[in-house]
């Protein structure tokens, strides 16, 4: 199939024309664990659609998760309509992780129960885990 120059002109203008609009639709922000630094002006200024971060449960201690700040940040953020990826995080970098079955694996999968209520089905992506090849103990062989 031959094209003329003028629809290898149209084509290019399309395609051109398009890309802005297709990476503005998914760019996104990153606030790691500084949830609550969102702003959404900036995040308006930039046109991001997309806002991440994650939540180290071992800091949330015995707070109620629905008045953790960070929760409430990032369920902020997706009121004024924005996407939202929440990675709920456990850091063993000093630590051996808990042995299935232990009370300390009980205390974390309670931990987890309070939590996901919260946030299940308000956040667009939930990841239950955060970089985990990082943030525990090697192994030793």
């Amino acid at each position: 199939m031959k094209y003329s120059k003028a629809s290898i002109i149209l084509i290019g203008f399309i395609l051109t024309t398009a890309a802005p609009a297709f990476s503005q639709e998914a760019l996104g922000v990153n606030y790691n664990q500084f949830l609550t630094a969102i702003q959404e002006p900036e995040i308006s200024q930039v046109h991001a659609t997309w806002v991440r971060g994650f939540l180290d449960l071992h800091l949330l201690g015995n707070q109620d998760p629905s008045q953790n700040p960070d929760i409430q940040a990032i369920l902020e953020a997706k009121a004024h309509g924005r996407h939202t990826i929440l990675n709920l995080k456990w850091n063993y970098e000093t630590e051996p992780f808990p042995t299935p079955g232990s009370a300390a694996m009980t205390q974390e999968l309670d931990q987890l129960n309070q939590v996901l209520p919260v946030v299940l089905g308000k956040v667009d992506i939930l990841v239950i885990g955060n970089e985990p090849f990082i943030e525990t103990q090697a192994v030793s062989h």
